[in-house]
């Protein structure tokens, strides 16, 4: 049996098998922007780990999705007790552009 996301490093590009309702499930190419692959090491500086699998489960298993921003998604996902992590991204020529992520209070987003 497969995994519900298979994942395929290839570089700086990840392939993901992406779930889209019922059963169809396609690829997609995920590309981290320069500023977001950055965001790591910001991140870590201000003593706030994020790591590249909880970006990516983010965006494939998201709490919610804001399309308040389109073209631009923001999915959100929880992190612990008083945090989410918000992923911004876009679809671009039918791959997951992430433009950038961040942390939240839950309670500042509605969580």
């Amino acid at each position: 049996m497969e995994d519900k996301v298979g994942l395929k490093p290839t570089g700086d590009l990840v392939s993901v098998r992406v779930r889209v309702p019922p059963r169809a499930q396609i690829s997609k190419m995920i590309i981290f922007t320069r500023h977001a692959k950055n965001k790591f090491e910001i991140l870590k500086r201000h003593k706030f780990l994020i790591t590249k699998k909880q970006v990516l489960r983010t965006v494939e298993e998201p709490d919610l999705i804001d399309k308040s921003r389109l073209p631009l998604l923001i999915a959100q996902r929880k992190i612990d007790k008083r945090y989410v992590l918000r992923v911004v991204y876009k679809i671009e020529n039918g791959n997951i552009k992430i433009i950038t992520f961040y942390p939240g209070r839950r309670k500042q987003y509605g969580e």
